[in-house]
């Protein structure tokens, strides 16, 4: 791990991360940029995305861990919290970031996200959230995607 011109806390983020992984994520920075992570999550329990492998990009800023970290999704997803782009839309990551939350924390917080706002959607909306569902199905239905895979 090259890490000579890192701050130490970016550093034992990392190790944490490597060392102690949080369940169901897989983090690691890439080899050419120790701000870069490459991040696979499993689909939370009990939720729509039960079974799926998503696949996450996540960069710190110079400025963490007085900026939040940015985030998003490589895999295509649909949910109303994330954007086409794949960008989180997430408090933490926003107004709500402090320095004392950690990049393990964000993580952990898109599963948290990820188990219930869907079931609010569909409760509330259920015919337009299953027209959502179509569209999307239709629109990314011959690009690979990895959430049909185990871990």
């Amino acid at each position: 791990m090259a890490n000579s011109n890192l701050p130490r806390r970016i550093i034992k983020e990392t190790q944490r991360l490597l060392s102690e992984p949080a369940p169901g994520i897989s983090a690691s920075p890439s080899e050419d940029n120790m701000r870069y992570f490459n991040v696979m999550i499993l689909g939370p329990t009990q939720s729509p995305y039960e079974g799926g492998v998503f696949k996450l990009e996540l960069f710190l800023p110079e400025e963490y861990p007085m900026a939040a970290p940015k985030v998003r999704f490589l895999t295509k997803i649909y949910h109303p919290n994330i954007d086409k782009l794949g960008r989180i839309c997430l408090d933490i990551l926003k107004d709500k970031w402090s320095p004392a939350l950690q990049i393990r924390t964000v993580l952990l917080r898109y599963i948290c996200l990820s188990s219930f706002t869907l079931v609010d959607v569909y409760l509330k909306r259920p015919i337009h959230f299953l027209k959502k569902c179509s569209k999307h199905q239709s629109a990314f239905q011959y690009q690979p995607v990895f959430h049909f895979y185990k871990m």
